[in-house]
């Protein structure tokens, strides 16, 4: 299927693609920077503090990880976009609309197919 979107909405939601994962990198960065510039020695905590401490350790880490997660879906749309496949649905084929990918430009899936997959129990 060739791909239903212009060649200047492409160009236009590259950008935005490129721009929100640019971001995030930095956001990543400047939390990475933080997170080193005020974590204490173990000579400085007590024990409770070091308990306390590792909860925000691994919420740190989950949201690195969170993160980590999201530029990979950029990076996917990224190669999306320079193979032509940008724009088109990964489970119909169908097109995804300009509005919803410049909304949601990570997005796989038209709204129909996405509200299918919505529908879905979750699997415990």
């Amino acid at each position: 299927m060739s791909n239903p979107l212009t060649p200047s909405q492409i160009n236009e939601l590259k950008i935005l693609v490129q721009r929100q994962r640019q971001a995030l990198l930095g956001l990543m960065q400047a939390q990475q920077a933080e997170v080193l510039q005020h974590e204490p020695s173990d000579s400085e905590m007590e024990h409770s503090a070091r308990v306390a401490a590792t909860g925000i350790n691994e919420a740190d880490e989950s949201l690195a990880n969170l993160h980590e997660l999201e530029i990979a879906s950029y990076e996917r749309a990224l190669q999306r976009l320079g193979s032509g496949d940008y724009g088109v649905c990964s489970d119909c084929g169908g097109t995804i609309g300009y509005a919803r990918l410049k909304a949601w430009p990570t997005a796989l899936r038209c709204v129909k197919c996405q509200e299918v997959v919505e529908r879905r129990p979750a699997r415990v």
